[in-house]
């Protein structure tokens, strides 16, 4: 059981449990029902356009497995943890943390094939 009162799913963190990113922000206001196949199936701004600063990146704790090509977790210590990145126009920007929850993090694990863990988003 978690914070939210669910069961399954991802773990958020401080973003600076993982260093800020550099680069675009690419996404922001993130809102995810927790169904999604992959993060471009949630509500967002358009891409680019954020209030963001990198101190605000999001981050997600997945169960191990293996990581697809659109979104990656970077600066864990290890390779199903860290600070959310997305591809976009050939270059890699970072998810504002902006709306973004437990549902934005089940979504990011099913996209890179990480089964879930207890919920918990850490602001």
């Amino acid at each position: 059981m978690n914070e939210a009162g669910g069961v399954g799913g991802c773990e958020g963190k401080a973003a600076m449990t993982y260093g800020e990113g550099h680069g675009p922000i690419w996404v922001d206001d993130i809102k995810c029902t927790g169904v999604e196949s992959n993060i471009d199936e949630c509500l967002k701004s358009n891409w680019g356009v954020t209030n963001c600063q990198h101190k605000e990146d999001f981050v997600c704790l997945c169960d191990p497995g293996s990581q697809g090509s659109a979104v990656r977790l970077v600066n864990g210590s290890s390779p199903n943890e860290g600070r959310v990145e997305v591809y976009h126009n050939r270059t890699w920007g970072t998810v504002c943390d902006d709306f973004a929850s437990d549902k934005a993090c089940r979504v990011i694990c099913r996209q890179l094939n990480l089964m879930s863990v207890d919920l918990k988003i850490v602001r």
